[in-house]
Order: structure tokens, then sequence, then C-alpha cells
């Protein structure tokens, strides 16, 4: 009989233990990300183009692939400066495509429930090298470009995965002036891990 009564006076116990777990659980934010002072990128780009790739004479184009890296130090209210480094890899019409671009400049930050968008102007050089168009190049550096954005989904408060897309103008010369044509206008998609500090 004392056995049935302590049973019974734990089930009012055990209740509200339940009912305070599930409270707890339901108040539960979601994952955000930190409020970070610093970011650091790295990832995977695609690059949706070859330099060499001319409309006369006639050559073909071919994608690229590399890597994406870029630091970002906050400034004030969303305001930050970043640097960002890519590089590509690939051949097209049997010649090495090896762009390396370093670029700086701005990028606004805003957070939209869990995640956070931004949006960035970046400018600085292009170098390619020499080989990646038949005649050779009139420089092995040119001006870059960069206007894009993208969005940073938190895995946690300091890790998150980012999806971007940019537009990149960049512009090499042949040195052969026969050559005409090469492009100046590429897409950049890149997707990696955000490391917030």
């Amino acid at each position: 009989m004392s056995l049935r009564r302590s049973l019974l006076a734990l089930i009012p116990a055990l209740a509200l233990t339940t009912s305070t777990c599930l409270r707890a659980q339901n108040n539960r934010k979601p994952e955000t990300i930190a409020n970070p002072r610093a970011e650091i990128y790295a990832g995977y780009s695609f690059f949706t183009g070859s330099l060499n790739h001319s409309s006369q004479p006639p050559v073909s184009n071919t994608v690229l692939n590399g890597f994406d890296a870029a630091l970002n130090a906050e400034a004030y209210r969303g305001l930050s400066a970043e640097v960002e480094m890519f590089g590509e890899y690939g051949t097209n019409d049997s010649h090495p495509q090896h762009p390396t671009v370093l670029l700086a400049g701005p990028q606004y930050t805003h957070h939209l429930g869990r995640r956070t968008v931004f949006v960035h102007g970046l400018g600085g050089f292009t170098h390619l090298n020499s080989d990646a168009i038949g005649t050779g190049l009139a420089s092995n550096y040119a001006l870059a470009l960069e206007a894009g954005g993208g969005m940073d989904t938190p895995l946690s408060p300091h890790v998150a995965l980012r999806i971007e897309a940019d537009m990149v103008h960049t512009h090499f010369n042949a040195s052969d002036s026969q050559i005409q044509g090469l492009p100046s206008i590429f897409g950049k998609f890149t997707s990696g891990l955000v490391f917030t500090f």
C-alpha cells in the first residue's frame, strides 16, 4: 500500500517536470549566427568562361573551377571591409587557364531571421598565366571589378554555409592584334563555409 501511495505521489512531479522541459524546448531559439566582428570564408568557385575565348579567330569556351577565400572585418552597422582572393583552373583550346584575382572593397550585411544576406562591390587586379593565349599576352595583369552578393545559413553560432553569385569584369589583350573579341564579363558562383569571430 505504501508503494502505491509513493508512486501516485510521483505522478504530479513527473507531469510538472515534463511540462517544464517541453516549454523550454519550444522556447529554444533556432540556431543563428553570432554577431561577428570578423569573418573568414573558404569555398569552391565556378567560373563561367575561359579568358582565351575569342570571336576572331573563333575559339570555344570552357568553364573553369577553383577556390575562393575572403576576409571580412566589420566597420559600422552592417558595413564592413572585405578582401577576397580567388583562383580558377582549366584548359581551353589546349591552353591552360589560371587566372588569380585579388580584390578589396565594402560589403553590406543584413539579417533576415536566422539567415544573413549581403551585397558587395570590390575592385582589384587579375593575374593571368602567359600561355593562356597562344600568341601571348600584352600584359599579365588587368583591372578586375566584382559586384554581387549571397546568403549565409547558420550551422552553429560561429559557422555558416555560404552561397554566393557575382559578376566579374576583367579584360586581357593578346600580344597579336589580330586576336579580337576576348571576353571581359564573367559569372562566378561560389559555396563554402564562413567562420565568424
